[in-house]
């Protein structure tokens, strides 16, 4: 029967009432997330986790959007000159309201950029990218000019995690206040609704939303840390959608008529870290259990050995199905400042053991390696096959696996020796995990606000040089040569990059986001 027969056999009932159907979903109807992570705060101010930016999109907008692919898009800035190499001027768009009524012009910008490094316990990220700018010049009430004490190039990517407050909240507005929705105030395609800590939160649609009106009106975030959870919530139809879909089920998720998969390379990357600063490291001991008298990671060799030891393209097969690659540097390929003459270091146990001897251990030595097992794709697994890949060299290692509300604020506390990360390079170039990471903390500049156990000053110049240059091809030149210095130093050791990787419901599109936000303004209900 062809597509014009059997509509034409269909009542006309039924086809109104297939197209109301439709027209009900286009909309807006109920959307229900289940997400592996919940937000610390809703305070935007507060820290700069890529998981929680993920929640500020949606209540919140920026001067600067990124784009799925991080690239700076107007916001709530229409448009953007770049006046000298320290001054940006930014045209704002006009008729914006927050969710309060209040009308968005120059002054929100201004009380916006001033709260934030004011911002009690906040992580500095945010803070320390946007350090530079010394002034907020208001032409109008719709045109701002920033200037910078010095010319930085990160600054118009920055901004993109600048989340627009309005003036009304006052000086005396708490983080508190926003978690609790009493200041979760902004001008984004959601208004905040309810947050039911470690069980969901509820959004509704701001149908005056400049962007455009997503397609759902309410939205449900629940808080599924467990993967096999989440997955079951997808096949049961309790959720429509899933984040951080469990490599190992997606050929099986694929099979099934009633899910859709999406996936795209994520700008994360996967890192093992050590402590080249501390005479003594915390968890390293010798093979008896008595602690070291000096740090091995300090000498370079032993840190090459660890590396060499790492058998990265069997974890990305194994472990992540295949689902990552295996990384040459701190940024995936595709972004900014990416140096297309680095490979993956090579897997060569017999080198490590010689390396280990060459060092002084050649029986190895013991370690404890801390990683989360609910923040990144498989962390837990992939975190225990890196432990028996080192042991196969001489070094015992201990995994203690925690989840990430108990992980970061050891972390923080520089509470380990040896420890996996993730970077998000929410940027969309180097510049983020060369100035968050690598570079030496620097209280004067905001950087290295997530360094806590490595220095290299030669690179800190190498940064700073890149920074300060607004040519794009001279700076991700500078970029490349400070991710080769860092593969040569191997204190932070590349493992491999994620992909996003998203299940829905039949019938629902999703553009996936290279920061992997998990953005309900991004799904949509397909036509056909």
């Amino acid at each position: 029967m062809s597509a014009d027969t059997w509509l034409r056999s269909i009542p006309r009932w039924a086809l109104a009432a297939m197209a109301l159907a439709w027209l009900a979903v286009a909309q807006g109807q109920p959307l229900t997330i289940g997400t592996m992570v919940e937000p610390k705060s809703m305070d935007p101010q507060l820290t700069a986790l890529s998981s929680d930016l993920s929640y500020y999109r949606h209540v919140f907008d920026s001067l600067v959007t990124p784009d799925d692919r991080l690239r700076p898009r107007p916001g709530l800035a229409e448009s953007w000159t770049v006046v000298s190499d320290t001054v940006y001027e930014f045209k704002l768009r006009r008729g914006v309201r927050f969710h309060d009524g209040s009308t968005f012009d120059a002054k929100d910008v201004v009380y916006t950029l001033e709260r934030l490094p004011k911002v009690p316990n906040g992580d500095g990220l945010t803070a320390g990218k946007l350090k530079p700018i010394a002034r907020v010049e208001v032409i109008d009430p719709y045109t701002v000019r920033l200037h910078t004490s010095k010319p930085d190039s990160g600054i118009l990517r920055a901004l993109g995690q600048l989340f627009i407050l309005p003036k009304g909240l006052g000086p005396n507005v708490t983080s508190d206040d926003f978690s609790s929705g009493k200041a979760a105030i902004g001008t984004g395609p959601f208004r905040f609704v309810s947050w039911k800590r470690s069980d969901n939160m509820q959004l509704v649609r701001n149908d005056a939303w400049w962007g455009g009106k997503p397609d759902f009106d309410k939205v449900t975030f629940r808080f599924i840390p467990n993967a096999a959870s989440r997955v079951a919530a997808l096949q049961a139809g309790d959720v429509d959608m899933i984040d951080f879909v469990p490599p190992l089920d997606v050929p099986r998720l694929s099979r099934d008529p009633k899910i859709s998969i999406f996936k795209a390379s994520a700008a994360r990357v996967i890192y093992l870290e050590l402590d080249t600063l501390r005479d003594v490291a915390p968890g390293v001991t010798d093979l008896t259990g008595k602690p070291l008298d000096r740090n091995p990671f300090k000498d370079i060799r032993v840190r090459r050995a660890i590396s060499h030891a790492i058998d990265r393209k069997l974890i990305v097969s194994r472990v992540l199905e295949g689902m990552g690659e295996p990384a040459t540097q701190l940024m995936p390929q595709g972004f900014g400042g990416y140096n297309d003459a680095l490979k993956v270091p090579a897997f060569d146990p017999a080198l490590s053991r010689k390396l280990l001897a060459e060092a002084g251990y050649p029986q190895g030595f013991a370690m404890t390696l801390a990683c989360t097992n609910d923040r990144y794709v498989n962390d837990s697994g992939f975190c225990q096959a890196i432990g028996q890949m080192l042991a196969r060299v001489g070094i015992k290692v201990a995994v203690d696996a925690m989840p990430a509300n108990v992980y970061f604020p050891k972390y923080n506390k520089a509470s380990f020796g040896a420890y996996i990360l993730g970077w998000g390079n929410s940027s969309g170039d180097a510049s983020s995990v060369l100035t968050s990471v690598v570079h030496s903390p620097n209280k004067a500049t905001g950087r290295g606000s997530w360094n806590h156990n490595y220095r290299n000053t030669t690179l800190d110049a190498l940064i700073d040089a890149a920074l300060g240059t607004v040519d794009d091809t001279r700076r991700e030149a500078l970029y490349a040569k400070a991710m080769e210095r860092v593969m040569e130093d191997a204190a932070i050791i590349p493992l491999h990059a994620q992909l996003v990787i998203v299940a829905t419901r039949k019938g629902l599109n999703y553009t996936p986001a290279a920061d992997e936000a998990t953005l309900a303004q991004n799904v949509r209900a397909r036509k056909n």
